[in-house]
């Protein structure tokens, strides 16, 4: 498949390999599809929808929830379709009110020079994960201390 493939003719392109397929997968991403346009309208006209301002709620983290992201957190906002032939990515064009091909075939490299992880419930985590972070940042700290040296 090619960049800017509509999400659509993708589902329809996927589903055609597969002729055991029901169609019902395909017929939630359409459907998820359509509820993303309908976030990215009200996105857009927020002020019109009075969709601005604090909804009067809390989230998980004490934070007070604005209007437009409790919106949007009922949807989805940006469509990735897993067919087990790998990931791929689509994007929103406001142009022409459909999901192209954006990234095909997204992967996850098997090695990489940065981690990144969101240690607000370290306390919570599997001691060995615990263990893996604390080898990473001390890592982190000894490379440094190598390259202050070295300059």
């Amino acid at each position: 498949m090619e960049k800017g493939t509509t999400l659509t003719r993708f589902i329809i392109e996927e589903q055609r390999k597969y002729p055991e397929a029901t169609g019902d997968f395909t017929e939630l991403l359409t459907e998820l599809t359509t509820a993303s346009k309908l976030v990215a309208r009200e996105v857009n006209q927020a002020e019109l929808a009075e969709f601005l301002g604090l909804s009067g709620r809390t989230n998980v983290h004490g934070e007070e929830v604005q209007r437009l992201d409790e919106f949007a957190n009922s949807t989805i906002i940006k469509m990735v379709d897993h067919t087990g032939q790998g990931v791929h990515g689509f994007t929103p064009d406001p142009t022409i009110g459909e999901f192209l091909l954006s990234h095909e075939n997204m992967t996850i490299p098997p090695r990489g020079k940065t981690y990144s992880a969101n240690e607000g419930n370290y306390l919570l985590w599997d001691h060995g994960i615990q263990r893996y972070i604390d080898y990473l940042k001390a890592e982190d700290v000894k490379q440094a201390e190598e390259f202050c040296q070295s300059g």
